[in-house]
């Protein structure tokens, strides 16, 4: 007879497939087990989001089935974007009102997802990382930080509701007026195509060269009257970049201003949860969790990165308390270990 330590992880794997095994499945679980389940996502939440970020179609794709379907997998080989991808699809839920668990194999992926997240938002109160026990160390000093309002705000912070409205309002009207650009550019690409063609049809008859001839003069006069392509590009491309800063802070005002209102609605559960953090008894760390209701905790910080071994140290094991969960480089994970993060 041997008697063998098992590693931490291990320990907090088995732990945690114990509890499932008793416990109501998940939605997701149900889905990835075959079983035939009512999802209740047959379309987005909300009919937009806001993500400060130009995407390719692809990406877009990626983030419609993260909206409305229960399980989603994107493949692609390394250097196509796929960290990108996972960045834009959090951002994407957090927009939406919705909490967003990233679970990677290791945690190199979480340090580049992590980095992705800030290059697109920049610095932000929205975001908890766990994994290293620095990274642990880290929570604990920001979760600190915060309970004693020691904050770094957004450079054009608002506290006040009707000011919110009034910047959603001026983001929606300059993401009307780029709709409007990119029908027009559309329009005015197919144009020039199309003058481009005709200019260089030299086949037919006579009657075809004079249809051809009155054709190019329409679309010649129809071009002189507006700017050349280039100059609609050009300000097409500013209003992008005015998109993506108006949404970045918008996003940032949003963020600040849920926090705020949690501390100060929820100050209670935030100090249970890094008196839980503190613990280092596993066991008095679990019952701290339970005094805890997750929701409140996850709509205050609504993206939580870390490693799939990890997730227990951190996050209680409670059914759906997540509105997604993102798997980065998921084939390299092993199944038992990513269970618990789908309940």
């Amino acid at each position: 007879m041997a008697l063998v330590t098992n590693s931490p992880d291990t320990r907090g794997v088995l732990f945690e497939l114990s509890e499932i095994a008793v416990a109501d499945l998940s939605s997701p679980l149900k889905t990835v087990l075959g079983q035939s389940i009512s999802t209740g996502h047959n379309e987005p939440r909300l009919s937009t989001s806001l993500v400060p970020a130009v995407l390719s179609r692809a990406q877009q794709q990626v983030l419609t089935s993260s909206a409305t379907a229960p399980l989603t997998l994107v493949v692609g080989p390394p250097g196509t974007g796929k960290s990108y991808t996972i960045a834009a699809a959090a951002i994407d839920h957090l927009s939406r009102g919705e909490s967003v668990l990233v679970a990677c194999r290791k945690l190199q992926a979480v340090d580049v997802v992590t980095d992705k997240i800030d290059e697109l938002l920049g610095p932000n109160h929205c975001l908890i990382r766990g994994g290293k026990h620095e990274d642990l160390r880290s929570l604990k000093r920001f979760m600190e930080q915060v309970l004693h309002g020691i904050r770094v705000r957004s450079p054009l912070y608002v506290a006040d509701s009707s000011d919110l409205r009034s910047h959603d309002r001026d983001l929606k009207d300059l993401l009307r007026q780029l709709s409007r650009m990119e029908k027009r550019l559309s329009q005015e690409l197919q144009e020039e195509v199309s003058w481009g063609e005709m200019v260089t049809d030299q086949d037919g008859g006579f009657w075809r060269r004079i249809l051809l001839r009155w054709q190019i003069h329409r679309l010649d006069r129809r071009r002189l009257r507006r700017p050349p392509i280039w100059r609609s590009i050009e300000r097409y491309e500013r209003m992008l970049q005015d998109s993506n800063q108006l949404t970045r802070q918008y996003l940032k005002e949003r963020i600040d201003a849920r926090v705020d209102q949690n501390l100060l609605d929820h100050r209670k559960e935030l100090m249970r949860f890094l008196k839980s953090l503190r613990s280092r008894s596993s066991t008095r760390q679990k019952e701290l969790f339970s005094e805890i209701d997750p929701r409140i905790l996850f709509g205050t910080f609504p993206i939580w990165l870390t490693s799939v071994a990890d997730a227990s140290k951190i996050i209680p094991l409670e059914r759906e308390v997540f509105d997604v969960a993102i798997f980065d480089e998921a084939t390299q994970c092993d199944m038992a270990s990513c269970l618990p993060a789908m309940q």
